[in-house]
């Protein structure tokens, strides 16, 4: 480093004496020999960094992004299935209701159901239909939006 300075130096030297006609020439102050050398080597970090943050920006955007989408969809598909084994549950126990001998109080047809049970304060918006043939008691259960619940149906023959 001590040669590559002197080196520098007397090539400030050369030039001043250069600029100055050469009959006068005066030495180069320290200050006038590193200023270029130390304004280049910082502005070099400095671009350095810059570059270093924005690879580091785009591995975090890379890494964090699917994992962020990756944790909504699970959120959705656990909120979904939530839904869907209250229904299933409710919809059982109404099913095991009729089959003891509640569906003699209703007429052959469609007709809308009431569920009862805690539980139906957890589920989303929705009806349940009972559907009563000669041959088969059917109860159905639909959501209002399809959100990845679906419909619940239980058949049991008379």
């Amino acid at each position: 480093m001590v040669i590559r300075l002197q080196s520098r130096r007397r090539r400030v030297v050369e030039q001043a004496a250069s600029l100055c006609g050469g009959s006068s020439v005066r030495r180069a102050s320290w200050f006038e020999t590193h200023r270029l050398e130390a304004s280049s080597s910082k502005t070099g970090q400095r671009g350095f960094a810059m570059a270093e943050l924005l690879v580091a920006i785009f591995i975090l955007l890379v890494a964090v992004l699917p994992l962020a989408y990756s944790f909504t969809s699970d959120a959705r598909l656990l909120r979904a299935s939530y839904h869907r084994a209250i229904a299933m549950e409710l919809v059982d126990g109404e099913l095991e209701v009729l089959a003891a001998g509640g569906w003699r109080a209703f007429m052959p047809g469609t007709h809308d159901y009431a569920l009862t049970g805690a539980a139906v304060t957890n589920l989303p918006p929705g009806r349940c239909q009972l559907t009563l043939s000669t041959i088969l008691i059917r109860l159905e259960w639909k959501p209002d939006q399809a959100r990845g619940v679906g419909a619940v149906v239980r058949e049991l023959k008379r």
